[in-house]
Order: C-alpha cells, then structure tokens, then sequence
C-alpha cells in the first residue's frame, strides 16, 4: 500500500511539507550498533493532515515497510491516538524511540499549522490566484488612480488647483512590482546543517508567498554559495560574516575579491562551537596537536572558523600539518566522533545545535572553551567580524560552566546585479513573515530589528536597504 502512495505523490504541491526529527537509539542493540540516532520523516499534506510518505532508518526492510504503513493514510491530528496504539505493538527494543522521534514530528506539524491559522499566507488568501497577476493588477489599478486624480485636477481653475505632481512624485514603491523570476535557488550547506535549514526555510517562504519555484541547494556551505553567487549559478545563499569578508577582500582562501554578492538580511548569530570526545587525549585546544579533528567542508564557512580558532593557538593544519585535519560535513563528521575516529569536530551555528546534543548525551564528547589570549587574538584582529560569545551552561547535557567562544552573523546574501525590486519585495516577505520562518527552523527567533540589518561585513542590496529604510530599521 505504502509504495502505491509513494509514487503519487505531488512534490511540486506547496501544500505537501516535510516534517522530521530524531530520537536515541538504545545501546546494546543491533539497531543501536548501526544508528546512534533514529530518524523519522513524514511528508504531510498540511491542507488535509493527511500522512502521504514516511521513511525511517531501522535495520531491515521488514521494520521500516511496517512502520511506514501504520503512518501512511492517516491523519497526523485527529487520527493521533489510533495511530500511538499501532506502535504498541512494536515489540523492540527501539519502541520508545520512535514514539519520541513520532511526538517530535507531530509537534512541528501543529506548530506550522497554528502559524499558518494566525499568519495565512498570500497563496491561500488567494484561493490560488496567480499572485503576480494580482499584484499587477492592483498596481494599475493605483497608477490609474494616480492618472484620473490629475486629469480631474486639470478640470479645476488654475487659482484653486494644486502644483501638479510629477511623474517620478507620483510613484510610490507599492505601485512597483517585481518580475519574479520562474524559479529561484537558495544555496544551503550540507543536509543536517542549519546552513540548509534555513535555506529550506526561505525557499518555502518564497514558493508559498509567490508564483517563483525556490528550492533549496546543498552545498559544503557559505563559501560555495559565495563562488555559485559569483558564477551566476545561484541566485541567493547562506554565508557567515567571515566567509563574506574573506570574499569579499580576496583574502585567506579567496586568491582574489569576490564582490558579486550583497547581503540582503542577517538572520541569526553563529557560535563557534568545538566538541571533543572525553576519551580523548585532546581535552582543549592547547592539547590538540597531533589529533584528528572534523573542520567542515574544504572553504566552507565552518572550516573558515576552524582555521581561524586554531591559527590562533598557532596551529596550521594546511601547510605544517601540526594536526589531522578532516573536511567533512556534519553527517560524516559526527558519524566520525562516534567511532572514534576523530577526536573532535567543530561548528559555527545557533545553540543548542541537534547534532552536538546527541554527542554530548549520547557519546560522552563536550564542549571546550576558548581562552582569554586566542580570543583576544581573533577579536581585535584586524577585519575580524568575530566578537565574544557565550554558550551559557547547561545547554548540552552535562554542561556546567559557560563555553566562552566567538560569535558572528550569518546572512542571506544574493547576486549584486538582482532586480533592486526583486531584493525589495524578497527583504519584505522575509521580515513580514517571520513568525512564518520560525515554523520552520528555530535559528530564525533570533531574529529582530536590532540584528537584521546590523554586522554587516560587506554592503547591503539596495533593494534590502530600500526597505529596512522604510520601516525605520535604518536611518
């Protein structure tokens, strides 16, 4: 039944939204040996609550065609109890685990479903109308307005008839409308990521809110969607501030400046975040010489930071080789720490990050801090987009200080040469539908508008700059 529902599927359906989360595996067993972590996806159709896919990963085909089919058909809300008595009968060792990863899920569908209820989007306020049209439409609709009130005025004597306006006068921004686009791409970073994440995020904002067809594109990360940007490949990514100051200046990995790119908005803070395993010998960066340490994908924003955190303890991994350097995504580097063969990783993303919290509760690996003298270092070094954060303790399992660390921007930037009115109306959507964005990953909470438009490393869009103007975010 299942495989019959997978095939007819509609994927281009705005309404068909996918849905994940994950729960511990229990140790001791031969799903655990496999998969420190359960995954669980459902792709929901959230006009109905109808479940129209699953997939999970569990050791035979047996248990995932099984749990699949108890899911698929099924309405995720109202069919809720029914479908928690099917899973009593799984009799494994992984039940529970499934159960909590099945809760998760349902918590996101009914999060993103009261957000749309409070924030409906165009698209549905619509009724499906062509929403470019419309907008069309209603722009000619206030330039013919704008026409008739000064044919009208010309009617009156000259005594008592107002100082024509001019044409340029008489334009608003609101009676301008973008020519969107078919399709739009939104470079991401490596799946698991927030870096793709957030791409996700926007892109469904984008193919909701208009007639574009946005998607979201895995790559290794900002400085890839940096070089994408600049070949004309893509039209819009994620990168953190160092990756664009870096670019943009034609400096470390950069042979020469990459200024293609503007930033639209900054959505959240990344925070430098370091994890090393507790049967390690490397318990701090002061004794990680000669260990093997996970640093992001070869120019990715993540590897930028690594390079630049150990260059600061006088490490060089590139040319003196002083430790083992893996370039590696998330997925793989955590599958690494698991194994035990690599003795730490590093990201920079909004805390908690998912992954990190699974290896400090379920691999015994922490956090470290940095110190006073590297920090320093990297802060006040000229051109640095770092400042001091910190992680406050207790936000990974067994945390009990404060991680000092540094933290930075990361943005949504896009190719310099787009349509002005185009990176107008995209900064508006983003802005106006937060609460919207939030409902799809948490890293969009922070933010605000102290920190939208504040940490720029390189400048701004106009278009962005039109409308953070507008509102009054800038002067």
């Amino acid at each position: 039944m299942w495989e019959g529902i997978h095939m007819a599927i509609d994927y281009q359906n705005p309404n068909v939204v996918y849905f994940s989360a994950n729960g511990a595996m229990p140790n001791n067993t031969s799903g655990g040996s496999m998969y420190k972590v359960l995954a669980l996806g459902v792709l929901v159709d959230v006009s109905t609550g109808v479940i129209l896919d699953a997939d999970i990963n569990m050791v035979t085909d047996l248990s995932v065609r099984y749990i699949c089919s108890q899911l698929i058909g099924s309405h995720i809300d109202s069919e809720w109890e029914i479908i928690l008595k099917r899973f009593d009968r799984l009799q494994i060792p992984a039940q529970r685990s499934v159960i909590v990863a099945l809760k998760a899920v349902r918590e996101k569908y009914q999060k993103y479903i009261n957000c749309h209820q409070k924030y409906p989007l165009t698209e549905k306020r619509f009724r499906g109308k062509n929403i470019k049209t419309l907008r069309r439409f209603l722009a000619l609709v206030m330039a013919f307005g704008v026409v008739a009130g000064l044919c009208a005025c010309t009617q009156q004597s000259s005594s008592s008839a107002p100082p024509s306006a001019t044409s340029s006068e008489s334009q608003t921004p609101d009676a301008v409308v973008a020519e969107w686009p078919d399709f739009l791409t939104v470079g991401g970073g490596s799946t698991g990521g927030v870096f793709f994440s957030a791409a996700a995020g926007i892109a469904q904002l984008l193919s909701s809110e208009t007639d574009t067809t946005a998607t979201a594109q895995t790559t290794t990360g900002g400085s890839q969607n940096i070089q994408l940007i600049a070949n004309g490949e893509m039209e819009l990514g994620i990168a953190a501030a160092d990756a664009c100051y870096q670019a943009w200046n034609g400096i470390g990995s950069y042979e020469k400046p990459l200024q293609e790119m503007n930033v639209i908005c900054a959505i959240y803070s990344s925070y430098y975040q370091h994890v090393v395993r507790n049967d390690s010998k490397a318990q701090s960066f002061e004794e990680m010489a000669g260990s093997t340490q996970v640093v992001g994908g070869s120019g990715s924003g993540t590897e930028v930071s690594a390079r630049a955190v150990l260059g600061a303890y006088g490490y060089d991994y590139l040319e003196r080789k002083d430790l083992k350097a893996e370039f590696l995504g998330i997925s793989e580097g955590v599958e690494k720490i698991q194994n035990k063969q690599a003795d730490g990783m590093n990201s920079i993303t909004p805390y908690p990050f998912s992954s990190f919290v699974e290896l400090t509760m379920t691999d015994n690996a922490h956090l470290i801090s940095i110190n006073d003298e590297a920090l320093d270092k990297l802060v006040n070094a000229e051109g640095s987009v770092y400042m001091k954060g910190i992680i406050p303790a207790g936000t990974y399992n067994n945390q009990n200080e404060d991680i000092q660390t540094i933290c930075m921007p990361t943005f949504l930037i896009c190719d310099k040469d787009m349509d002005e009115q185009l990176v107008y109306e995209i900064t508006k959507l983003m802005i106006e539908n937060e609460d919207y964005l939030c409902s799809q990953h948490s890293c969009f909470e922070a933010m605000n508008d102290d920190t939208v438009a504040a940490g720029l490393s390189i400048p701004m869009h106009p278009g962005a700059e039109r409308y953070f103007k507008e509102v009054g975010i800038l002067k």
